[in-house]
C-alpha cells in the first residue's frame, strides 16, 4: 500500500489520468495528430517534468519549460513511435520522458556550439551548492515547507541526490513512473520482485530521513 505521507513522492502527484483516453491519444499521435500529442503531454507533464529534472539535473529544467518544446518533442516522438508498445501509464511516461531528455540534450549541444560555457545559458546553481541552499532558505524556515511546489521541488532534489543509484532509480520507476513490480525487477536486474520491493522500502526510508530536515 503506497504511503501518503508528505515526505514521499507519490503523495505530491495528482492522480494519474484515465488510461483509456491516453491510449486513444497514443493512436492519434501515431497518425500524426500534433494536437493529440499536446493533450497527451498535458496529462502527464508534471510527472515528465519532474522525472526529466531528476535524471538530467536541476540546471536544465529551464530548457524543459520552454513553450516550443512540445512541438519539438512531437517531431522526435512520432519518429520512434512505431517501435514503442504501450500497456500502461509507466510505458507512456517512460516514452515521453526519454523523448524529452533527447530533445533537451540536443538543445544543450546547440547552446554549447554558440557559447563556450553552457552554464551561462542555464544559470541554475548546482544541487547542494551554497547558492542553492541560499535560494531555498531565503524568507522561510524548514518547518514552513510542507506542501505545494516547494515540497515537490525539495523532494525532487533529494531524490536526485539519493545514493546508491539503485535507490534513485527504484523511486523514479515506482513512485514517479508508476511501473509494475515485475518491470522494476527486470529494469534493476533484481532476482525477485520481493528484492525489488525491499530496495524500494530502503530507498523510501532513506528519503524520509533526508526530508526530515526540511519538514521540521
Amino acid at each position: 500500500m503506497p504511503s501518503t505521507r508528505p515526505d514521499t513522492p507519490d503523495s505530491t502527484f495528482a492522480e494519474l489520468p484515465g488510461i483509456a483516453r491516453s491510449m486513444i491519444l497514443v493512436e492519434k499521435v501515431r497518425g500524426g495528430d500534433a494536437d493529440a500529442f499536446g493533450e497527451l503531454l498535458e496529462r502527464y507533464q508534471e510527472r515528465v517534468r519532474r522525472i526529466v529534472r531528476i535524471r538530467m539535473g536541476a540546471r536544465l529544467q529551464q530548457l524543459f519549460q520552454h513553450d516550443d518544446l512540445v512541438q519539438d518533442v512531437f517531431v522526435e516522438a512520432v519518429r520512434d513511435l512505431d517501435r514503442v508498445r504501450f500497456r500502461d501509464h509507466a510505458d507512456i511516461l517512460r516514452w515521453l520522458s526519454r523523448v524529452a531528455e533527447n530533445e533537451i540534450r540536443d538543445r544543450v549541444r546547440a547552446a554549447g556550439r554558440q557559447k563556450r560555457d553552457v552554464e551561462r545559458t542555464v544559470p541554475m546553481p548546482e544541487p547542494g551548492s551554497p547558492e542553492a541552499g541560499e535560494l531555498r532558505a531565503h524568507g522561510r524556515s524548514p518547518s514552513s515547507i510542507v506542501a505545494g511546489s516547494e515540497l515537490r521541488e525539495l523532494l525532487d532534489d533529494e531524490v536526485e541526490r539519493l545514493e546508491p543509484d539503485d535507490y534513485r532509480e527504484v523511486i523514479l520507476l515506482r513512485d514517479y513512473q508508476a511501473a509494475e513490480w515485475e518491470d522494476i525487477r527486470e529494469a534493476l536486474d533484481k532476482p525477485t520482485v520481493a528484492a525489488a520491493q525491499e530496495l524500494h522500502r530502503r530507498a523510501r526510508l532513506k528519503l524520509a530521513v533526508r526530508m526530515k530536515k526540511h519538514l521540521g
